[in-house]
């Protein structure tokens, strides 16, 4: 139930053959929060608006791509633990491993300046998304229905993937 049409793939600087996907060719961009930075936002930030520390970065990384690629609409894949405690009865306390779930989020990113507005939005979307978005994969990968086969194949790929381990 997204409005697939209105994501645009992310731009590029030049057009690169496979041959130049190289080890050599790659650039790294690093940044690093400070001590009291990291402390704040993994312990105050959520507060305001009640939301997951996920909400934060995702919002960050949302508005940092729609400056960049000047679109309101950010693809990216998100990856759940699968850990989350979705279906009742079920007891995953005794099971060793991740049940790694990826599925496709659009963000979009309110025309509004607001911090606040931004965050609140990314929460609503993504509390909108039906079991933490682990239906995505057995549909696309398990569901026989070809109208739903036909559905999922017409998702765009998201060019970034979003996971947040957590704190270790």
């Amino acid at each position: 139930e997204q409005e697939w049409c209105a994501y645009q793939p992310l731009p590029k600087d030049y057009n690169s053959t496979p041959s130049d996907n190289l080890v050599s060719t790659l650039e790294v961009a690093s940044r690093k929060l400070s001590i009291e930075q990291t402390k704040n936002l993994l312990a105050s930030v959520n507060e305001a608006y009640n939301t997951q520390i996920n909400d934060i970065l995702l919002s960050a990384l949302a508005k940092v791509l729609a400056e960049w690629t000047e679109n309101a609409n950010v693809l990216i894949h998100l990856e759940g633990h699968g850990r989350e405690d979705i279906l009742e009865n079920v007891d995953l306390s005794k099971t060793v491993g991740w049940f790694t779930s990826i599925f496709p989020v659009l963000l979009k990113i309110p025309q509004s300046e607001q911090p606040g507005q931004l965050i609140k939005s990314i929460k609503e979307k993504l509390r909108a998304i039906p079991n933490r978005g682990i239906s995505y994969s057995i549909l696309k990968y398990l569901c026989e229905d070809t109208s739903i086969k036909e559905q999922i194949a017409k998702i765009p790929t998201a060019e970034i993937s979003f996971n947040y381990l957590g704190q270790f």
